[in-house]
């Protein structure tokens, strides 16, 4: 049968990625047998270099070596920041005697210009492998290009999707029809790559023109605890900003119902 070595974040925390990775081991589980490589905690590092990242990442290379072996086949989600570009490349090496057997999976779309435009070399190094794997997969159409040197019959869409445990019946929903206040959601990482600061500038500007018209809500983990700070001070003295700090399923549907 088949042997699926399984490279990927898983939660906790919940995030797009993580939480696509779940869903997915979760079917493979019942299907094949799977050894996994649990990335939450690199993916964590969000591109910074520290002793404790380096001593994940060490780890992650002594798994993949431990498991390569056995795996008939091999699933990675790959890195969009420079320092884990280069350890998905030492990823590659220690795979590369099954790099046919590789199936890369890329959430988002920032590698190219985040990495490869910066960095013509590890483009290069990049398609070396690329043009030797199985297969990948993006999340839209647009993302294809970056992919130019892989066979278009070996990427895979498989678009962005809601749980369908977090949708609301019409009945449920026909209380929003003469709604006074207009609630609106930030559901993201807080990330500044994500946008939230300027998000919070233009809210601040819209309530200062209709101060009892809308309620602003956020909901996500920082990464870093001085732009946490920075944002909370920001919003502590307006009472239509709210943030709800890092949320789990239940806490979420509750948010994206109200």
């Amino acid at each position: 049968g088949r042997k699926i070595l399984f490279i990927a974040p898983l939660p906790p925390p919940i995030n797009g990625q993580s939480l696509v990775s779940k869903i997915l081991l979760n079917y493979l589980s019942t299907k094949y047998q799977i050894y996994l490589i649990n990335l939450i905690n690199n993916s964590k590092s969000k591109g910074i270099f520290s002793f404790k990242r380096l001593l994940s990442v060490l780890y992650i290379f002594i798994k993949t070596t431990k498991y390569a072996h056995k795996a008939t086949t091999i699933y990675l989600t790959i890195s969009e920041s420079v320092l884990g570009n280069i350890k998905d490349i030492f990823i590659y090496i220690l795979l590369f005697n099954k790099i046919d057997k590789l199936t890369i999976h890329l959430h988002g779309g920032s590698i190219d210009k985040e990495v490869f435009q910066r960095y013509k070399i590890l483009k290069n190094i990049n398609s070396f492998f690329y043009k030797r794997i199985s297969s990948v997969i993006i999340s839209g159409e647009s993302h294809k290009y970056i992919f130019s040197m892989i066979n278009n019959k070996n990427i895979f869409i498989v678009p962005n999707f809601v749980q369908e445990k977090l949708f609301i019946n019409n009945s449920f929903f026909n209380k929003f029809k003469n709604i006074k206040k207009v609630k609106v959601l930030y559901l993201s990482s807080m990330d500044l790559k994500k946008g939230y600061w300027d998000l919070l500038l233009g809210i601040e500007k819209v309530i200062d023109l209709y101060p009892n018209s809308y309620e602003f809500n956020f909901a996500g983990e920082f990464n870093c605890d001085r732009e946490r700070e920075l944002f909370l001070n920001r919003i502590k003295s307006n009472s239509n900003i709210f943030y709800h700090g890092l949320v789990d399923d239940s806490k979420k549907k509750i948010l994206l119902h109200s």
